[in-house]
């Protein structure tokens, strides 16, 4: 699914995984690649996982060095967090309420997540 477009021309994509039944939480998931590499689809077995156990996982894209420099990727990260508390798209705010919602840190994205 998109969950941005820019004037670049750039679409960002997400991946939803999403659990049986009623999610007990919900991840925005930031993948590794030194800020330079990587999709949204390298945590797959990961994400899998956490989708079996009831975790609703949006694995996000955000744009790369060295063609865009800080702090596009963090902001970038941050609308993508918009997928679950946006009420006005797509959402895991409907089944989870606001409280139920957090970051994975994997790899170097740590500290684009915290941005």
């Amino acid at each position: 699914m998109a969950y941005a477009s820019h004037s670049d021309s750039q679409i960002l994509l997400a991946r939803v995984y999403e659990p049986t039944g009623t999610p007990r939480g919900a991840v925005v998931e930031v993948h590794g690649g030194a800020w330079n590499a990587g999709d949204r689809t390298v945590g797959d077995h990961y994400n899998r996982a956490l989708a079996e156990a009831g975790i609703l996982v949006c694995a996000i894209d955000f744009r790369h060095a060295p063609a865009w420099r800080h702090p596009i990727a963090g902001q970038d990260i941050a609308q993508g967090d918009l997928l679950l508390f946006d009420g006005t798209s797509w959402s895991a705010n409907a089944a989870l309420g606001p409280d139920g919602a957090g970051v994975i840190r994997i790899q170097v994205a740590a500290p684009l997540a915290i941005d």
